[in-house]
């Protein structure tokens, strides 16, 4: 009876993302949300769906090619090869950093600022209705950083831009170890690093001060050694219970660093506990209960620490049922994109002189108000989020080039990849790209509804479902989906693996066709 409740769930998930993904796939190649560089604000153009078709059909041949490339190659060999790209993105974002000079304004200085002050011992901004008093989960990144800044002993950002650089690199070397460690398969390996290499926003966002690479990067690391403890049977309890921890301090650093990747947190306790409770194992679950018990530890010990150094207490830090709220109006015939920043939670938090209670009870009562909308005018609901998702999940710069366009003196070629005519080339492909990376999705979970298949392998489809379902209920921004589409790049790579073993079992089939007409000639 439990194998068979189990099993449900998992369909469960690979039904719900296959409705996710044919949604993304159906936006995707119909249209695309262009967001300039020197605003967020957005426009549609409509898509030629048969230059998207030849274009993925090209795709699709050259991951055949590099799959067989792939196929030859020795585990050692391709491990290399991920080394190698691991040190090319690195290099990239490191040479693209030096010559744009990118320098932190809005939420990006106000990090920035808070770092080198922490750095000296020094807590600007944390008293009541503050910046970093209403917003204190800064607070996590301003103390990572802050570490950067006293080894480095200087105050410039391209400090942690080159920290940030080495972080994307990692994640691109984590990524790869991940995909091995859960389906082995050289041919999605090469596929995968080819994808990544391809992926142009993690070489803007190693610029963008903010705790997103660090984050991703520790994210990935805390799915390998949890998934890894899973699987090194081999491995004593001990050991294994070890790289558990391990995996466990991992998703603190990451959950410090950018505190919305809770998603994988989440994610990870569904999908490995959905396994463990039902084979009664529950000393896995405890120690997967961890995961999301000592990040939240980590993170509150640390604002305990800069309380008793400021002799302030953070507890007036603005509701996030506040955001939400935020997030959950407007209209979906407005002009402005519903769910998008409007001042909202700012203004009401002042507005109550930053009383946490009564701030959550009027974000809740605004909640309510959207809710009882949506109940009488049911299409209203799906036109209001439909807009919202599209808007996010369909701008193929995930915000990258308008997050980062602030410059000191910039190299000419810098200014092309912003302004010029690299510029247009760039975004057209990045839309080439997004459609075919949501048509690899799509086969991926495809794949997972057909069959039996390993617990771990729904993971990864469950945290871009999370993180789906989480950028519907918070503020309306495109640079939100840029962490999940690492996930993404993992589940369309096997997607694609799997559409090249249906095109490869077809020709098959016609050789044998072949022979066998041949031999009765």
């Amino acid at each position: 009876m439990g194998e068979k409740v189990k099993r449900f769930c998992l369909r469960g998930i690979a039904a719900i993302g296959l409705a996710i993904s044919l949604f993304l796939v159906f936006y995707s190649w119909r249209y695309t949300e262009v967001m300039g560089t020197e605003s967020e604000n957005l426009s549609t153009v409509k898509d030629n769906i048969w230059k998207h078709l030849l274009v993925f059909v090209l795709i699709f041949l050259v991951s055949w090619m590099l799959g067989a490339v792939g196929e030859r190659l020795s585990d050692k060999c391709i491990g290399i090869l991920a080394m190698f790209a691991a040190g090319a993105v690195m290099c990239i974002c490191i040479w693209i950093a030096i010559n744009a000079n990118c320098y932190p304004v809005g939420d990006q200085y106000h990090v920035y600022n808070g770092a080198v002050s922490m750095a000296r011992g020094e807590f600007p901004e944390s008293k009541i209705g503050e910046y970093l008093s209403v917003y204190s989960f800064q607070y996590g990144p301003i103390f990572i950083f802050s570490l950067l800044y006293r080894l480095a002993r200087t105050d410039s950002w391209l400090v942690v831009h080159i920290v940030q650089a080495m972080c994307m690199g990692g994640t691109v070397y984590m990524g790869y170890k991940v995909l091995r460690l859960l389906f082995h398969s050289k041919r999605a390996e090469v596929i995968y690093l080819c994808n990544m290499l391809l992926f142009f926003p993690m070489y803007l966002y190693s610029m963008f001060i903010y705790g997103e690479c660090i984050g991703i990067l520790f994210s990935e690391i805390a799915i390998y050694l949890i998934l890894k403890a899973k699987r090194m049977m081999r491995y004593t309890m001990w050991k294994r219970s070890a790289l558990y921890l391990m995996g466990v301090g991992a998703m603190t650093v990451a959950y410090v660093s950018r505190s919305a990747l809770l998603i994988f947190m989440i994610a990870i306790f569904i999908c490995e506990g959905l396994d463990a409770a039902f084979d009664k194992k529950w000393l896995v679950v405890i120690l997967l209960s961890s995961i999301l018990i000592v990040p939240l530890i980590g993170q509150n010990s640390l604002f305990y620490e800069i309380g008793k150094k400021t002799g302030i207490t953070l507890d007036h830090a603005l509701p996030m049922d506040l955001v939400v709220a935020m997030a959950l109006q407007g209209n979906s015939l407005d002009e402005k994109i519903p769910g998008s920043y409007n001042e909202y939670n700012w203004n009401t938090f002042v507005s109550v002189n930053y009383d946490v209670e009564k701030a959550s009870e009027l974000a809740k009562k605004s909640i309510m108000e959207s809710i009882s909308a949506w109940l009488k005018n049911p299409k209203e609901m799906v036109a209001f989020f439909k807009r919202k998702a599209v808007s996010q999940w369909n701008e193929p710069t995930y915000g990258a080039f308008t997050m980062t366009r602030y410059m000191l003196e910039p190299k000419k070629w810098v200014t092309e990849i912003y302004y010029g005519k690299w510029n247009e080339r760039i975004r057209s492909f990045l839309n080439q790209y997004q459609v075919a990376i949501y048509f690899g999705v799509l086969g991926y979970y495809i794949r997972l509804l057909q069959g039996k298949k390993e617990v771990e392998e729904y993971l990864l489809g469950l945290i871009l479902i999370g993180g789906f379902l989480f950028s519907l209920i918070w503020e309306t921004k495109s640079r939100y989906v840029f962490p999940y589409m690492f996930v993404a790049v993992w589940c369309a790579t096997m997607g694609m693996k799997w559409y090249i073993e249906i095109a490869m079992s077809v020709v098959e089939r016609w050789k044998r066709k072949r022979r066998g007409l041949a031999t009765n000639e």
